[in-house]
C-alpha cells in the first residue's frame, strides 16, 4: 500500500508569509503616494480586459481544484491525490495573489 504524502506546513506557511509580506511592502511602500506604477496598475483594474484576465485567473485556480476531484474519482492513490492537492493549493493561492495585487493597487490609488 502507498502511503499518501504528507504536505509541509511549514513550507506552505513559509510560502503564505512570504507573499503577505510582499504584498504588504507594496502598500506601504504606496502609503507615501501612490506610484507610478501603482497609477499603471490601478488603470488596469478599470478595465474591460483585466475582468477577462480575472475570469481567466479564476477558472484556472477552479481547474487546479477541479484536478483533485479528477484523481478522487478517477481511483487515484492517496499520494497521486495529496501531490495534486498540495499542487493546486500552492498555485491556486499564487495566482490569486495576481488578482489581489491589482485590486490593492486600485484600491491604494482610489479608483474602485
Amino acid at each position: 500500500m502507498t502511503n499518501a504524502i504528507v504536505p509541509d506546513f511549514a513550507v506552505a506557511a513559509k510560502i503564505k508569509t512570504e507573499r503577505r509580506q510582499r504584498l504588504e511592502a507594496a502598500l506601504i511602500a504606496s502609503k507615501d503616494g501612490p506610484t507610478k506604477t501603482d497609477q499603471e496598475i490601478a488603470k488596469l483594474a478599470l478595465t474591460p480586459g483585466w475582468e477577462h484576465i480575472e475570469d481567466f485567473i479564476s477558472e484556472q485556480i477552479e481547474g487546479l481544484h477541479s484536478m483533485v476531484g479528477q484523481a478522487i474519482s478517477s481511483g487515484a492513490s492517496f499520494q497521486e491525490i495529496g501531490e495534486r492537492a498540495t499542487l493546486a493549493q500552492l498555485a491556486g493561492e499564487e495566482l490569486q495573489t495576481i488578482i489581489d495585487f491589482v485590486k490593492e493597487r486600485a484600491k491604494s490609488v482610489g479608483q474602485t
